[in-house]
């Protein structure tokens, strides 16, 4: 499908980013007229300054632009418009299909706006404060067996008696990790983590990470994997994200070197050659025990790394390889192949805004959020109708696709909460509950009313989103703009698709006059040659088919050998023509005869055979030989017809006066 619709008007899908949808510091106002069309329809002069700005860098650059490059952008702008209000007059904003696809955008659009705007931004700062900074860090883990309160309660008593012991009784930290940290781990690494940096641990570990000093060990500060204490042994600069690479020699049966000795002076040969300058990736290729690195010179990526590996990665420059360690898995060389260093806060901002709306942060900035909602909206819950559900509930809630049969229809009926604003009320009751009980179910498990009551803050939840959503276009003029850029862009592509690109596909009455009328415009100009190319798994296939040629049968006859001896999907017979310098592999066919083979080669595990089925001399093509060319011609034509059309059906007028003022 031709995508010229992009290329004459990316203003129509251009996403927002980098301004966390704030409200446009441009007021709109009573902004004049500037574009007048036949029907009725207008483009005020901040519409089209917004729009311009948006896709030409912004409103400062905009404002040194000249007048000639208003009006080139204007010329694509009028074109955009009225393919818009064709899509318009043709009903297609009303269709089915394009009411769901903008529904899904909406939900997309509106994410940036279903946030505290002023907390997150402070999270992303802090968040890029604590990337400048890595921290060393060891940890103890006590898992909570259910989120019944005595489960939970029982793993805090006994993380704060370990935290007693460590602070008060001067235990040693590691020690402690390995004899009570539910971490498998700690078994190994006595809870050493090594240094790591933000995005690196989820957040309330990493909270508690970079707010506890140096020396201390934290409060018990739980994840979803349960109570943590964290160790703060070193806090410093972050030089960078380092990329690494090892080599592993490994000892057993299984491997070169049957023993730890073996395995020993087996490294040590690596770094003898390393010091003499040979390559790390070729070294890594022959000598390491990694077979998912050793191919690929070692890499490691960017990634955290066992304890032992990451304290020597946080040791090395880039360029610098390590002497020989000792891991639980064997003998390393790790070496550092690049370090990007920490971006300035607006080259970042982008990057953190997106990791953040990912983690932990983005709970707490939607949990702010429903908290204001609450207060905007006047939410109220009814408590005695919300109990009487609760005390209602029979063990059937525990059944994933809850129907809720056992309650009876007064119950179902009960208001339990309701959202005002200005004179709009909307009352939720227990069956609008139980219908969104059955979008969200999984496996229920614990308590039945402890369990409906989480269900039921959800819910809530859900309800105030939802509702802030449909108030959007009138708080936000960005969300608006947006809004209605994405529903113009969905029509155009729409209205494009039909006039243009699926009519150039499916009228082949069309598609063969167009060639018939504009024969001179398809030519080949070169020589050029006729070839297939029989692609296999297997070369004895191949082979088996280079035989059958060389013995003189007829290429149709060796075609239909191939397909009905080969295995079906192993298997593939590709014909092509192309003009003489094309690319060096096609000059190279030239240089053999038609009726002729090349050798069999092999491309990323396919072997290939390649037969010359005849050279022609410049001259005209085909219609088959033309048909993509002619497709993509007839686009052209077919766009320019309808452009035509649409010049004519909807003439405009531009306030001249207005124009000059632009950005003004």
């Amino acid at each position: 499908m031709n995508k010229r619709f992009f290329t004459i008007l990316s203003i129509t899908l251009s996403i927002l980013q980098a301004n966390y949808a704030q409200k446009s510091s441009k007021n709109q106002g009573n902004s004049p007229i500037l574009i007048k069309f036949s029907n009725g329809k207008t483009v005020s002069k901040s519409d089209f300054e917004y729009i311009y700005q948006k896709n030409n860098g912004g409103w400062e650059k905009a404002k040194t632009h000249s007048e000639n490059q208003y009006r080139d952008y204007l010329n694509l702008f009028i074109i955009f418009r009225r393919k818009v209000m064709a899509a318009e007059d043709a009903g297609i904003d009303k269709t089915e299909g394009f009411q769901q696809e903008m529904q899904t955008y909406a939900k997309q659009l509106a994410q940036p706006y279903l946030v505290d705007r002023e907390l997150l931004d402070k999270m992303i700062k802090e968040a890029y404060d604590r990337s400048l900074q890595e921290v060393k860090a060891s940890h103890i883990l006590i898992k909570i067996l259910s989120e019944s309160p005595a489960d939970t309660l029982k793993a805090y008593q006994k993380i704060l008696a370990i935290r007693d012991s460590i602070v008060n009784q001067k235990k040693s930290f590691h020690e402690m990790a390995k004899k009570h940290s539910e971490d498998p781990s700690a078994q190994m690494n006595e809870g050493e983590l090594g240094y790591f940096t933000a995005f690196d641990m989820v957040y309330p570990f990493e909270e508690a990470a970079f707010t506890t000093p140096v020396g201390q060990v934290s409060m018990p500060v739980r994840t979803q994997f349960g109570y943590h204490l964290v160790w703060v042994q070193d806090k410093k600069k972050n030089e960078g994200l380092k990329r690494a690479a090892h080599i592993i020699v490994r000892y057993g049966e299984q491997y070169t070197a049957k023993d730890s000795i073996q395995a020993l002076n087996r490294i040590n040969e690596v770094y003898e050659a390393l010091k003499k300058g040979e390559s790390f990736e070729k070294l890594a290729s022959v000598y390491s025990d990694d077979p998912m690195t050793s191919k690929k010179g070692g890499d490691l990526g960017t990634g955290f790394l066992l304890k032992e590996m990451q304290e020597v990665k946080h040791s090395l420059k880039n360029g610098e390889f390590s002497k020989p360690f000792k891991t639980a898995y064997g003998y390393h060389i790790l070496k550092i192949t690049d370090v990007t260093p920490v971006k300035p806060f607006e080259e970042a901002k982008n990057e953190i805004k997106n990791k953040v709306s990912r983690d932990g942060r983005a709970k707490l900035s939607e949990e702010k959020l429903i908290e204001k909602l609450k207060k905007d909206y006047q939410f109220t819950t009814n408590e005695n109708n919300l109990n009487t559900f609760y005390n209602a509930l029979k063990e059937d809630y525990m059944i994933p696709a809850y129907k809720a049969d056992s309650l009876p229809k007064e119950i179902k009926d009960l208001v339990i909460f309701s959202i005002k604003n200005k004179n709009d009320q909307k009352d939720y009751k227990v069956y609008d509950f139980i219908v969104y009980l059955n979008t969200i179910r999984r496996i229920p498990r614990g308590d039945k009313i402890e369990l409906a009551k989480a269900e039921m803050k959800q819910f809530i939840h859900k309800a105030l989103l939802d509702y802030e959503e449909t108030q959007l276009p009138l708080k936000y003029e960005d969300y608006r703009r947006l809004y209605q850029e994405y529903r113009d862009g969905i029509l155009l592509f729409a209205l494009t698709e039909r006039e243009v690109w699926r009519k150039s596909m499916e009228d082949t009455i069309g598609l063969k006059a167009f060639y018939d009328k504009n024969k001179e415009q398809f030519q080949w100009t070169k020589e050029r040659v006729k070839f297939k190319e029989y692609r296999c798994k297997n070369k004895e296939s191949l082979e088996f088919i280079e035989n059958l040629i060389k013995s003189g049968k007829k290429i149709q006859e060796v075609d239909s050998l191939a397909q009905t001896t080969i295995k079906e999907g192993d298997f593939r017979i590709n014909e092509s023509t192309f003009e003489k310098d094309a690319s060096p592999n096609i000059s190279a066919l030239f240089n053999y005869q038609a009726g002729s083979t090349t050798p069999i080669r092999e491309e990323n595990g396919i072997y290939v055979l390649t037969y010359i089925v005849e050279f022609a001399n410049p001259g005209p093509k085909s219609f088959a030989e033309a048909k993509s060319e002619c497709i993509s011609k007839y686009q052209s034509e077919l766009e320019k017809n309808w452009l035509d059309s649409l010049e004519k059906k909807y003439p405009y007028t531009l306030n001249e006066k207005v124009f000059k003022k632009l950005f003004k």
